[in-house]
């Protein structure tokens, strides 16, 4: 029990559990109990803590003002101790349901996202391992940039390429034909948003799909004259989910990223942010000063780098040099009986 607003949020935030419930009245010495409240739902760690009041103002607009700053229910003095038992109980058994709505929410939406991936690495290996690339370089991007809350975009990245599976085409003898990597801007921004009608179907993925729109712009013209750490994040993360996109279809072609990100970089009609350019390819830089390594498929583990094609015995290209290794990947090399005897030439985990 604390006595005042001060000492009740210290010993929120000294308290190694957080409380189920808390009772707090309106009227306490330095810090209201509304001032109290507010701080509490404006905290990540406590805001889904119901709040109950408890006071002896009665007047509607104290009850509306509760209310505002966050509170659940608003008890009246006097009052009954079976009165405030039971409206405990009742609250604690909506939060406990709450809990298991949003962990039912969090599983459902983590399976689904399991699942698209599963489909884009069953279904084309190509295009699953572009977004798993894209997916690593963001988070070493953001981390480079100093973004926190990232989440989003490593997202974005993830599922970015799930449009590129409406090319997909299956001929009479049912062999799948791969999407081509064509480097039109249009052709990329139709796989963008082809992906965008995918993933808005889904609950809780409004700050990707916000990001996927913005990736098929260019940067405006405000943002390119500005500091980086000025930009806007949202069109920040956007603006590095274009130049991520653009630069492993480009890669396709070209599989040098030299020359690519010198494409890149003398490309002024898209005006990519030198800065994100200048971090993507101390990226590169770093991966390929490690030393290279001739390994067995048993040996392989995920963050490992390809430095050469790995094809089926027929010819054809399931994973291309430059490409890091992930645990879908190396699956998908572990269904082909065929490779498991012969060795890869792999550069080991950056850091």
């Amino acid at each position: 029990m604390a006595l005042s607003g001060a000492s009740a949020l210290k010993l929120l935030e000294e308290g190694k559990e957080v409380p189920n419930l808390i009772l707090l009245d309106v009227m306490m010495p330095g810090m209201n109990g509304y001032e109290v409240c507010r701080r509490i739902k404006a905290s990540t760690r406590f805001k889904n803590i119901p709040v109950i009041f408890k006071s002896s103002l009665n007047e509607t607009f104290d009850k509306v003002k509760a209310f505002k700053v966050g509170a659940v229910d608003f008890i009246t003095k006097p009052y009954e101790t079976e009165e405030i038992i039971a409206r405990v109980e009742t609250h604690l058994e909506i939060a406990e349901s709450r809990k298991e709505i949003n962990e039912l929410y969090s599983k459902t939406l983590q399976g689904t996202i399991n699942a698209m991936n599963d489909i884009m690495a069953i279904t084309n290996p190509e295009v699953s391992n572009i977004s798993n690339a894209m997916r690593i370089n963001a988070e070493r991007i953001t981390m480079a940039l100093g973004l926190k809350n990232a989440w989003d975009l490593r997202l974005a990245c993830q599922l970015s390429a799930i449009g590129m599976l409406a090319d997909i085409k299956v001929n009479k003898d049912d062999d799948i034909q791969s999407p081509k990597m064509e480097l039109d801007i249009e052709k990329i921004n139709e796989y963008l948003n082809l992906s965008t009608q995918v993933i808005e179907k889904i609950p809780r993925l409004e700050p990707v799909i916000k990001i996927l729109d913005l990736s098929q712009l260019p940067l405006d013209e405000t943002s390119k004259n500005k500091q980086i750490s000025m930009i806007k994040q949202d069109a920040l993360k956007g603006h590095i989910l274009r130049i991520l996109f653009h630069y492993f279809h480009k890669m396709q072609d070209e599989n040098n990223h030299v020359s690519v990100l010198k494409q890149m970089r003398n490309d002024h009609e898209e005006s990519y942010l030198v800065e994100i350019l200048d971090i993507l390819n101390e990226i590169k830089n770093n991966q390929f000063k490690n030393k290279i390594l001739q390994l067995e498929l048993l040996q392989i583990t995920s963050g490992m780098i390809l430095v050469e094609d790995i094809v089926t015995s027929e010819g054809r290209i399931l994973l291309k040099a430059g490409y890091e290794l992930s645990d879908s990947t190396i699956a998908i090399l572990k269904r082909y009986s065929q490779l498991k005897e012969r060795k890869f030439k792999v550069i080991r985990k950056v850091g």
